[in-house]
């Protein structure tokens, strides 16, 4: 809902009365050529003393025109003009059946993207749970493999491993007492970290034991001191280590692939919740804008449409003013305001009621002024105590001793 401000012309007259006595020493008239566009100027005065009588227009202190932030046909206006309104009060509405229904099928989905959510979350959380007994078994297999599969290869194993036969390949034996040795600390932190380890860190350390079992090939390949039976029964023990260790490595791959599409669908669902929940506030925000309710208490002056038009976006439905709540507003030469100042008390008589006055004060002066004729006027507010005499409209005389 947006309220649209609308701007009442003013009269102004400045009187000087003298302290002295009331002595009339001159008027003077003065007109000037006024375009279309702009207000008629005020009748400049003649200074003859410090006192001013500005002449103003009793006007609501709140006062609004109403109308929708998004188009549609009015189903609904509850009050005529000169209803009384409370604040909060329904003054307007628009067919919303379209909002309505979005509303219902985004809350629709949101408990449907919810439940796929929850699913989700389930079916992702047993594949970690399957990553982690992959990752256990991934660590027996390591362990089987250069613990018992090779074992044979190797006298002092953890502490300073040798090779249990001769090669004539001095590099190859070299290699061998490294990796061995990088597989023992392999071996001790994954056993350390197996309830954290990852699946990246797992792979690499079996990518680490396979480079191992791949080297005791060429070991064997290389051996000098070794009689046919027993390379068969060593070649044998480095497939079994291998077979193992690549079950391993595709266990861990296949985990990994699973864990990232149910991610991905994970992802997906959550998404899908953004999008209803969205939904759902878009729809709220049309219903809302649906509705016009009074900003405050008073008193219904206009309304620019009826039941059943249709209402452009930001065109006034209805107008709202206060109803007991009144200020008097002036428009003041520049030659006069720096002797005003917000504040400053003044007496009021009306028009209507001339021998009753009233008592106000100065309640704001706009800081920007408007040329009119040459002449800039800034626009004064008075505000004015109370009296069930005030009307809107009424033509108010402004008395202010400097």
């Amino acid at each position: 809902m947006s309220i649209l401000s609308r701007t009442r012309p003013r009269t102004l007259v400045l009187v000087l009365v003298p302290l002295a006595a009331v002595i009339l020493i001159g008027t003077k008239y003065f007109s000037a050529p006024v375009t279309p566009a702009a207000p008629a100027a005020p009748t400049e005065p003649t200074v003859i003393a410090d006192t001013i009588t500005a002449v103003g227009t009793v006007v609501p202190k709140e006062h609004a025109d109403l109308g929708f932030t998004r188009a549609g046909t009015i189903i609904s206006l509850p009050f005529d003009v000169g209803a009384n309104v409370s604040a909060g009060q329904l003054l307007a509405s628009l067919d919303a059946d379209d909002a309505e229904a979005s509303l219902a099928t985004a809350k629709n989905e949101l408990l449907s993207a919810r439940a796929e959510l929850a699913k989700s979350d389930v079916i992702l959380d047993n594949a970690q749970r399957s990553g982690e007994s992959t990752i256990s078994e991934a660590y027996a297999n390591a362990e089987d493999a250069v613990n018992q599969q090779l074992d044979a290869f190797f006298s002092d194993d953890d502490r300073n491993p040798q090779l249990t036969f001769n090669t004539h390949d001095g590099q190859v034996a070299n290699d061998m007492y490294t990796k061995r040795l990088a597989a023992t600390d392999i071996l001790a932190d994954w056993h350390t970290r197996l309830s954290s380890i990852s699946l990246a860190e797992t792979k690499l350390n079996i990518v680490a034991i396979r480079a191992l079992l791949y080297r005791a090939q060429d070991a064997l390949r290389a051996a000098t001191s070794l009689d046919a039976e027993t390379i068969k029964l060593y070649k044998t023990a480095i497939a079994t280590g291998l077979a193992e260790s690549n079950g391993s490595m595709n266990g861990i791959t296949s985990i990994e692939q699973d864990i990232r599409a149910h991610e991905a669908d994970r992802a997906v669902q959550a998404a899908n919740i953004l999008r209803a929940e969205s939904a759902i506030d878009q729809a709220k925000v049309a219903l809302r804008e649906s509705n016009i309710y009074a900003p405050f208490s008073g008193i219904v002056t206009a309304q620019d449409l009826k039941r059943g038009e249709f209402a452009p976006t930001g065109k006034p439905v209805i107008s709202l003013a206060s109803r007991n709540s009144f200020e008097i507003e002036t428009d003041v030469p520049e030659a006069y305001i720096g002797k005003m100042k917000a504040g400053k008390a003044v007496t009021i008589t009306l028009d209507a009621y001339p021998d009753v006055t009233l008592k106000g004060t100065i309640a704001s002066i706009e800081p920007a002024g408007r040329s009119i004729n040459d002449v800039v006027y800034y626009r004064v507010k008075v505000s004015v105590i109370p009296s069930t005499i005030l009307k809107n409209g009424l033509t108010a005389n402004v008395t202010i001793t400097p």
